[in-house]
């Protein structure tokens, strides 16, 4: 498109005919300039109220040719599906944009899905939308992407439910790039997702500790460091950083469960550096399911059946030592002794199989020492006969060697008397 081209598109969308303000057009020009000092963008609802289609339109193709804009905050705008449709359509090949804060607008399913491209973008803002159960869908297919990198998310009052908190919880079992997720806050001007009940917060729980088994607690979400979530209790904001603020149990495990993720994947927020999810996950089973208060708890609170001995189950006794060494210098001997308690038999289950093993093992070899003794002899009695039946070979061939010359001596006579002897043989 020439400059003139260009210049005449831009007159038909923000040109004074428009009544869009002078300093909205001179903002609008910077973008369209690739202005290096403008870096983000924050457009108020009274610039984008003389704003038509076209405008909307154009205004996403200016951000995306852009290549110096991080951030664009587009709240309070009442942004329509059909406005987004039309920004976003335009906005689809940015490369810089990483952060888009579109809370308190009026979009939906169709303003969710026409974003959705932006597989880079790290922070998103969704809050006060009322985005529905396909917009929770659309949102944890992003999330479940490969290439999503995804690092905060907000879903503040965006009609949230038991459902789509299940949807949401399921999505993030394999993610490892979100690290802050707002659910929202009882303070009214903060705003809430008043339809999530327990059941809702029981799986954002399970996401993080699943203490079902050690090898679920071991694949829990370990990256997730920050959850802001109402309930009935909090008093504000603060609430969501205090372990002891009122509220039912779920929310206080779920706080405890985001501050160890917090505490053992980074050494400063917000910039952590992740240990492996080995590590990550080896760490959890010894905070969770190695102490039996703790486990016991959450079993109650998860609905799974609790047992002393459980835990042990399916861990080989050969490694029963190394484990209650663990148990003992994390947890203190109160806890040994109680893990002692169920691992006796299994311990000395190991210990008489060692023995047994030991034993069999010397039987079998004082077995295998007679065995070579005993093949010794033989070899020795098979040699002993092989050289008895050589000694009989040779008379044997003496023997029939004798009686090859005998034979010829009869008939050399029987040739020198005309045959008579042999007819005599014959008459006698």
């Amino acid at each position: 498109m020439s400059w003139d081209e260009d210049e005449d598109e831009y007159q038909q969308a923000f040109g004074e005919h428009t009544s869009i303000s002078d300093s909205c057009r001179r903002l609008i020009r910077a973008i369209n300039n690739n202005d290096e000092k403008l870096q983000h963008l924050g457009l108020g609802s009274e610039y984008t109220l003389q704003f038509n289609n076209h405008a909307w339109k154009l205004l996403g193709k200016y951000i995306a040719n852009n290549t110096h804009i991080k951030s664009i905050k587009l709240c309070r705008f009442h942004l329509t599906d059909e406005q987004m449709v039309l920004l976003f359509s335009g906005l689809r090949s940015s490369s810089s944009l990483q952060r888009l804060d579109l809370g308190n607008n009026e979009f939906g399913i169709d303003g969710v899905r026409s974003m959705i491209p932006f597989l880079g973008l790290t922070h998103l803002n969704f809050n006060n939308n009322s985005i529905g159960k396909e917009g929770f869908i659309t949102i944890s297919n992003m999330l479940q992407h490969e290439g999503s990198t995804l690092t905060h998310l907000c879903l503040v009052s965006t009609g949230m439910g038991d459902e789509e908190a299940e949807i949401l919880a399921d999505s993030l079992k394999d993610n490892t790039t979100l690290k802050e997720l707002n659910l929202g806050n009882s303070n009214k001007n903060l705003g809430n997702n008043n339809n999530m009940t327990r059941r809702g917060r029981l799986a954002l729980l399970k996401l993080m500790v699943d203490i079902s088994s050690v090898e679920s607690t071991y694949k829990s979400n370990h990256t997730l460091i920050m959850c802001y979530l109402s309930v009935p209790g909090d008093r504000d904001r603060i609430s969501s950083f205090l372990l002891d603020e009122p509220g039912d149990d779920v929310h206080k495990q779920i706080t405890k469960a985001w501050a160890f993720n917090r505490s053992n994947s980074s050494q400063s927020y917000p910039n952590p550096n992740p240990t492996s999810r080995h590590t990550a996950g080896r760490l959890k089973i010894v905070h969770y399911q190695l102490n039996s208060k703790k486990r016991k708890e959450l079993c109650q609170i998860q609905g799974v059946e609790y047992s002393d001995s459980n835990i042990f189950a399916d861990i080989e006794p050969i490694l029963l030592p190394n484990i209650l060494s663990l148990i003992g210098s994390e947890h203190g001997q109160s806890e040994l002794y109680t893990a002692l308690i169920h691992t006796a038999p299994d311990l000395l289950s190991y210990m008489d199989r060692k023995a047994m093993i030991n034993n069999e093992m010397e039987k079998n070899k004082a077995h295998d020492n007679d065995l070579v003794v005993q093949i010794a002899e033989l070899t020795r009695q098979r040699a002993a006969l092989s050289a008895k039946n050589d000694k009989l070979s040779s008379r044997l061939a003496l023997i029939h060697s004798g009686d090859m010359n005998q034979r010829s001596a009869v008939g050399k006579e029987d040739k020198g008397n005309g045959g008579s002897s042999s007819k005599k043989r014959q008459r006698n």
